[in-house]
């Protein structure tokens, strides 16, 4: 009793030192009258005990010693009458003890196999008396906390079957007491679970069966206390999940009502409390998420003010604290705008973006995942640019991205991501260079863009997709030698080019898109040939052209 005043003043050092005192007494208890059933029970509680207190401080190791000492002794005592019920609920209590301090320290098996001795146990006190609701809550997070463990090994079949059978239990909980506002919530929590592993294995369906389920639950939990703003917010989750499954089925007018209904939630739930930015943006999510769906359904007017809603609240964040970038929602906006045409517009949100993307990255330079949003920052804009034939501002754009691409594949050269995107940088330069009519700066940027493609198709052999990056590579080069007057240097290209593609097309027959890409190769080996006079060579690549 002692050591618990002390646990609940925060003396934790005086609560464990109570423990361990008290652990003592009973040990030299239980020493002396090995025969006593009572003292080996209050032997094995005061190991336990100790245990907690261990845990708390996080000396794990010495906890799971103490927890082991307890299922030992409740072991050894259970051994001697199964039919003890105070014994079999202390000894899964101790198995869930042992289990959990075991998955902080990373040994998920050995704390599986305690989670499901501690399972089996309350499975059996359960049946004997079903009116006991601590034993069913404990089962209950038992299958939770071993469904865990599966889903995180990969076993989803296994971790179904764990929430199901927690649902199960909680659903039972929850119609014995209805009242019960702790026991409704956790079956809600119950509901999204299943869907969300359920909507991880491709079963939409039977995951909107259980979101639909949670959403109700938090429905009725709202209907108890509308002023609770935690239930609102948990409501508005469950809206998210319902809106998820129906958008993963294509069933859009469904998805912009569930999302519709989510904006409504937390637009009342963010006006309780302007100064909480976690709600904020929940708020500037869910009309980013409205817009989405607005988007596919092709109403972009109506999809651009979600977005500019969105953008209105997180720039008002950014300005309270910077921590909160508006980058993400001036790209949106200026998606939306740059679908309706409006291209003037969308510039200023994309270079609203680009300056918002500057300032974080400055912030912190070794951040490479931000380097990286910088780099398409400037990407955007110069796509934009190049579309409305700004040349010279799309080229300043494209180079900005490009040194930012070389150095974060400087510093991560076997990552294939980050090569390509370099790759993907030296071909855009080298484009605008070629619509400028530098032929040199454009021939040099696409050998750059070669040098990489080559070292990505090598280490992936067997990717299709970078073999044929490598041959639109070469074609590339080998239009802009053409250009220059370079017909041999061209034809290699060419030749080069058409040798992969036909590997492509040799290996898939049926494969139109390649047929058509050897036909075209060999096009463009008949127009050099015919610049050079050679009208035998030129025909005959023609005829393999319509042959193909």
């Amino acid at each position: 009793m002692l050591a618990g005043a002390l646990k609940s003043q925060n003396d934790h050092a005086g609560a464990l030192a109570e423990d361990q005192a008290a652990l003592t007494i009973a040990a030299q208890l239980a020493e002396k009258h090995p025969a006593n059933a009572d003292w080996q029970f209050h032997l094995a509680v005061h190991h336990n005990d100790v245990g907690v207190e261990l845990a708390d401080q996080g000396d794990l190791p010495a906890a799971l010693k103490e927890y082991r000492a307890g299922l030992a002794g409740f072991a050894e005592l259970t051994a001697k009458d199964s039919g003890n019920a105070i014994w079999q609920g202390e000894l899964a209590a101790c198995h869930i003890n042992t289990a959990e301090t075991l998955s902080k320290q990373g040994d998920s098996a050995g704390a599986l196999d305690k989670f499901r001795g501690a399972a089996d146990i309350l499975t059996e006190l359960v049946k004997r008396d079903p009116s006991n609701t601590h034993w069913r809550e404990r089962l209950a997070e038992g299958h939770h906390s071993i469904g865990e463990i599966l889903q995180g090994k990969g076993d989803l079949a296994g971790a179904v079957k764990e929430y199901q059978a927690e649902l199960a239990v909680r659903t039972e909980l929850a119609a014995k007491d209805p009242g019960n506002v702790d026991w409704q919530h956790a079956l809600q929590f119950a509901h999204n679970r299943l869907g969300g592993i359920l909507e991880n294995q491709g079963d939409f369906a039977g995951a909107l069966v259980e979101f639909r389920a949670a959403l109700d639950s938090g429905e009725e939990l709202t209907k108890k206390d509308a002023t609770n703003l935690f239930w609102q917010r948990e409501l508005s989750v469950c809206h998210g999940s319902v809106e998820d499954a129906l958008k993963d089925q294509g069933e859009l007018t469904g998805a912009v009502k569930e999302y519709q209904a989510d904006v409504a939630i937390m637009s009342a739930v963010a006006e309780k409390d302007l100064a909480n930015d976690g709600w904020q943006h929940d708020l500037a999510e869910a009309h980013n998420g409205l817009g989405n769906v607005l988007v596919a359904q092709g109403g972009l007017a109506d999809a651009l003010k979600e977005y500019q809603a969105s953008l209105a609240i997180t720039d008002q964040l950014a300005g309270t604290d910077p921590a909160n970038i508006s980058s993400f929602a001036h790209r949106l906006v200026g998606d939306a705008l740059r679908q309706q045409s409006k291209f003037a517009e969308a510039l200023k949100e994309f270079q609203a973006e680009l300056a918002s993307a500057e300032n974080v990255a400055a912030e912190d330079p070794s951040n490479t995942d931000r380097q990286q949003e910088l780099a398409l920052s400037h990407n955007r804009i110069g796509l934009m640019l190049r579309e409305q034939d700004d040349l010279s501002g799309a080229l300043t754009e494209f180079r900005a991205n490009l040194e930012i691409d070389t150095s974060l594949a400087a510093k991560k050269p076997d990552d294939k991501d980050s090569q390509l995107n370099l790759a993907i940088s030296h071909q855009l330069v080298g484009e605008v260079l070629q619509s400028q009519h530098d032929l040199a700066g454009a021939a040099k940027e696409f050998r750059a863009e070669l040098a990489v493609r080559t070292k990505l198709a090598a280490n992936e052999p067997a990717s299709d997709n970078r073999q044929l990056d490598l041959s639109v590579s070469h074609n590339r080069i080998g239009r802009v030698l053409q250009e220059q007057g370079d017909r041999m240097g061209a034809l290699e290209e060419f030749r080069t080019e058409l040798a992969i593609s036909a590997g492509l097309a040799s290996k898939d027959p049926s494969n139109s898109s390649w047929q058509r890409k050897v036909a075209i190769d060999d096009g463009w080996i008949g127009g050099v040939l015919q610049e050079q006079g050679d009208l035998r060579g030129a025909l005959k690549e023609y005829q393999a052209e319509l042959e193909s």
